[in-house]
């Protein structure tokens, strides 16, 4: 079970989601439900790393990033992975980063598209400097990208613009 909660979001069906790491430094998610007031342990991967970060996107599945490599096994969930209510599968968005997701480093753009900061050059093998997207199918860097690492990503209202940060 989740020792150290780096991020806690709410899903449309209310239910709870917190990512983290276990007491030895494991990734985790868990799950807790209001109408039965418990907690699931959803995913302690036995890798050796942290979730930082966590957000829901309108296709339902849960997109996690941190630092981790090969969760769950899957050489392509390298600081980022979906994860699927439905299935209970994990899936790799393409073949990864190879960098790390920051706190505060996932959202979802209004027309679903993953957005993504940290500390990373490429993401898919493409030239991401600190910030990419995912677009269901591909990675994309943004722009010429950013010197140094991104800390955060956020998406405004009402007008949905992206920003980055830090």
């Amino acid at each position: 079970m989740l020792n150290l909660a780096q991020q806690l979001i709410f899903a449309r069906d209310g239910t709870l989601f917190a990512v983290g790491n276990t007491p030895g430094t494991k990734v985790t998610l868990d799950s807790y439900n209001p109408v039965t007031n418990t907690w699931t342990n959803i995913l302690t991967s036995g890798v050796t790393g942290t979730a930082f970060a966590i957000a829901e996107g309108i296709n339902g599945l849960l997109y996690v990033g941190g630092i981790f490599l090969n969760l769950n096994g899957d050489a392509n969930q390298d600081g980022i992975a979906a994860y699927n209510r439905t299935t209970a599968a994990w899936a790799a968005l393409g073949t990864g980063l190879n960098g790390n997701v920051e706190d505060e480093g996932l959202t979802i753009g209004r027309d679903g598209r993953v957005y993504v900061s940290g500390n990373f050059t490429t993401a898919g093998g493409v030239a991401a400097l600190g910030a990419a997207v995912w677009n269901g199918a591909s990675w994309s860097g943004v722009g010429s990208g950013f010197t140094g690492g991104v800390g955060s990503v956020a998406r405004t209202l009402p007008d949905g613009s992206i920003i980055f940060g830090g």
